[in-house]
């Protein structure tokens, strides 16, 4: 594989959608809870999204909403609070739906105060103990969850291709074997303190050197068999959240690839959480309707510009629902519509960090 270098020939797309419709199918017969049909509010869609399982009390409060409350959750917006995290979602008051606030950290909590420094996920990968990667995840979910933050922007698994990359040591490894069983632990102890993991960034994210230019060619074979394959563990861990990512693969952009997102993410593998770009990784409104749920840190395309194509007809508004009944249902599983997180100790508590000096916020990249 190379990058930006040599085209290589890929696979029939007639065969990959042949399949894809195959798997989305036992997707579907497998997928815990129920799977709404389309209706007035178009929730639960079964259509080139996958199919989501929608709880009744989150098709309920779909119902009540409006455009616009719609719209705050499939964008990042400005937290009046400031807690130096990377994202933030304002949630919506009168439904009774709480604020969600993102905050990086494959090494440790990132935000305006003191939280665990962890060994690098490349250290913890050379221990090949994915016990050991469970409970560093359960240290992050707990610092989390004290910290008052609802997702976490972690863990990444990129398989280290590119030797002088970066952030090789945010990730784990070059073995596909390897990067499941530690992302799969990870995620694992992270979620059960009730903090939403996100793994990122799906894929092909294996250079930082012109990472946002950069176009992957990259043949079926070794995109399933090299990188997808912690991906799909991350999925099957329970994952609340993937991030896409900045780079191109095959000609498409990582947070605009129907052929990622949709048809390998969403249909053959069933996943039931949402996708969030990486920070200014979306290129696009019609990314909502190619797999994209959240555009963050701000909306650029997912905010009044998608308002004006739902407006006028251009973009469905079942489109819309679907992301945010994704980003709900994984509220709802956690437990945070009712104000609080099951699994750790600290999951009932959003106090805001007490912190003796504020830092200024770092340029986001995550």
């Amino acid at each position: 594989m190379e990058f930006n270098r040599t085209s290589v020939r890929r696979r029939s797309r007639g065969r990959l959608r042949r399949t894809a419709l195959i798997a989305g199918a036992s997707a579907m017969l497998l997928a815990a809870g129920t799977a709404v049909a389309p209706g007035a509010s178009g929730v639960g869609a079964g259509d080139a999204r996958g199919t989501v399982s929608v709880s009744p009390r989150v098709a309920a409060l779909i119902a009540r909403m409006s455009l616009d409350e719609k719209l705050s959750f499939v964008h990042g917006g400005t937290d009046p609070r400031a807690l130096g995290q990377a994202g933030y979602i304002p949630g919506v008051p009168r439904l009774g739906i709480p604020e969600l606030r993102l905050t990086d950290g494959p090494a440790g909590v990132r935000v305006n105060a003191h939280a665990t420094a962890m060994p690098a996920p490349v250290a913890l990968a050379s221990s090949f103990d994915d016990r050991l990667a469970r409970t560093f995840g359960q240290v992050i979910g707990r610092d989390g969850r004290a910290l008052g933050q609802d997702v976490l922007l972690s863990p990444m698994t990129n398989i280290i291709r590119v030797p002088y990359a970066g952030r090789n040591f945010e990730t784990f490894s070059e073995d596909p074997l390897l990067s499941s069983r530690m992302v799969s632990g990870e995620i694992g102890g992270v979620q059960s303190q009730g903090l939403i993991a996100t793994v990122k960034h799906y894929a092909e994210n294996n250079q930082e050197d012109n990472r946002m230019g950069v176009n992957v060619n990259v043949d079926e074979q070794t995109l399933r068999q090299i990188e997808l394959p912690a991906f799909e563990a991350a999925v099957k861990a329970g994952a609340g959240a993937v991030m896409c990512s900045y780079n191109s693969v095959n000609g498409s952009h990582g947070c605009g690839s129907d052929e990622l997102l949709n048809s390998i993410l969403k249909e053959q593998w069933g996943f039931q959480g949402w996708v969030m770009s990486d920070w200014s990784a979306a290129h696009a409104t019609t990314d909502i309707v190619n797999g994209l749920d959240q555009e963050m840190p701000s909306g650029v395309f997912l905010g009044d510009k998608l308002k004006t194509a739902i407006t006028n007809g251009t973009i469905p508004v079942s489109e819309l629902n679907d992301s945010v009944a994704r980003i709900l249902g994984q509220m709802n599983i956690f437990g945070l519509l009712d104000g609080t997180a099951g699994g750790g100790p600290h999951a009932t508590r959003r106090a805001a960090p007490r912190s003796r000096r504020r830092w200024p916020s770092p340029a986001r990249s995550c």
